[in-house]
């Protein structure tokens, strides 16, 4: 399933607005797929209610640990919403629910909010900043096994996205997993197709 925020005052449905007509593009090309809904960002909690809903799916009002992992959920949200991303990742992580991939584009907090902290439930994830001169910037992480490394590695290098890191953080996980921490500034185009690449190295189970 896929979960979107909107910014400022902007409603759900309000087609001017590029998140808006993401989800309606997403519908249109997969409609037997995936699930997608928008929510203003003053809507987390109805958000979250949502998900529990649509991953309950035996009905009977609680989730079982295989409810729980069979999720596939995308975050993704635009100014105040790009915070409500990380806050519903937050109370996902406190449900014990994974998440896939949350991506926030020109994230704007609210008093008391931090967005700067992914949660650990969250696979991957990718920010994305307004830049000069019409460019974007964009920094994120990616969880990889060793298989994946390098393939990744040169995707992203081959769109001017520089790796900033790659580490362990545990000892004896089966398969190995490493965090790949990365930065670039570009054109949208040229920065999109970047991430694109280098997703498409990675398998998302």
């Amino acid at each position: 399933m896929v979960i979107g925020f909107v910014g400022g005052f902007v409603r759900h449905d309000n087609m001017v607005h590029s998140g808006v007509q993401l989800a309606q593009h997403l519908r249109r090309d997969y409609p037997s797929d995936i699930c997608v809904e928008v929510f203003e960002n003053r809507r987390r909690e109805r958000a979250h209610q949502e998900i529990l809903r649509l991953l309950d799916t035996n009905r009977d009002g609680r989730l079982s640990v295989e409810e729980k992992h069979s999720a596939r959920i995308i975050l993704y949200g635009m100014s105040w919403g790009g915070a409500e991303t990380v806050m519903l990742a937050q109370e996902l992580e406190k449900d014990g629910i994974p998440v896939l991939l949350t991506v926030q584009v020109d994230s704007i907090s609210k008093i008391r909010q931090n967005d700067a902290v992914i949660p650990s439930n969250v696979a991957e994830a990718i920010n994305f900043q307004e830049a000069e001169q019409g460019n974007v910037a964009t920094t994120g992480d990616f969880v990889l096994t060793g298989q994946e490394v390098n393939s990744v590695i040169s995707a992203l290098e081959e769109h001017n996205i520089q790796v900033t890191g790659l580490h362990n953080h545990m000892l004896s996980e089966q398969p190995r997993l490493f965090f790949m921490h990365f930065w670039g500034v570009g054109t949208p185009a040229n920065v999109s197709a970047g991430i694109k690449a280098a997703l498409s190295k990675i398998a998302v189970k």
